[in-house]
């Protein structure tokens, strides 16, 4: 049976793979799984425990009263103004993606909140840009504003780059996600 583009719950996971491999990426959407390589065992384990360093790293500026993590409601979170979010998932429309973190932005015209995305490697890759991207989509559907910025945490020694997502809104993201 064939899926419609509107039945397919568009993830992190589903994202990032099709921006790694189209094939695989299908496979994923029409249940097909294979083994897991060490090498994807070893990403995901490396991505895990520095997920849990960068968010301490993040945490350790702010107040345990202005915190929210893992909500079970992001619009109840996003509307108490904390000060971060973390492990939040957002799910709106065909999207249902897992944020990183949120960090309260006073002053910012377009948008309250800013995802963050945790980045083990040394260096920024397109691909990570684009995962903001998405996050930044989900975001201004569910708040209601446009969001266009979005920080990315990455390295050893949790280096901070802002990420300005427009020209991936229009480049690399397909026309029905927006």
């Amino acid at each position: 049976m064939q899926r419609s583009r509107t039945d397919i719950s568009i993830s992190n996971d589903l994202y990032v793979d099709f921006l790694n491999c189209k094939y695989k990426a299908y496979l994923k959407v029409t249940g097909v799984s294979g083994a897991t390589s060490d090498y994807h065992e070893l990403e995901a384990t490396l991505k895990a425990n520095y997920i849990t360093r960068a968010r301490r790293c993040l945490l350790e500026s702010s107040s345990p009263n202005h915190v929210s993590h893992c909500p079970e409601s992001l619009v109840q979170a996003l509307n108490q103004k904390y000060r971060i979010i973390t492990a939040a998932r957002a799910i709106v429309d065909n999207l249902s993606v897992e944020l990183d973190a949120l960090v309260f932005h006073a002053g910012n015209s377009s948008s309250d909140y800013i995802p963050v995305l945790f980045v083990h490697r040394c260096k920024v890759h397109r691909h990570d840009k684009m995962l903001i991207a998405l996050w930044c989509i989900a975001l201004s559907r569910l708040h209601g504003n446009q969001v266009q910025y979005g920080k990315i945490i990455y390295g050893h020694s949790f280096s901070v780059t802002r990420c300005y997502v427009p020209p991936y809104f229009h480049h690399f993201i397909p026309t029905y996600l927006r």
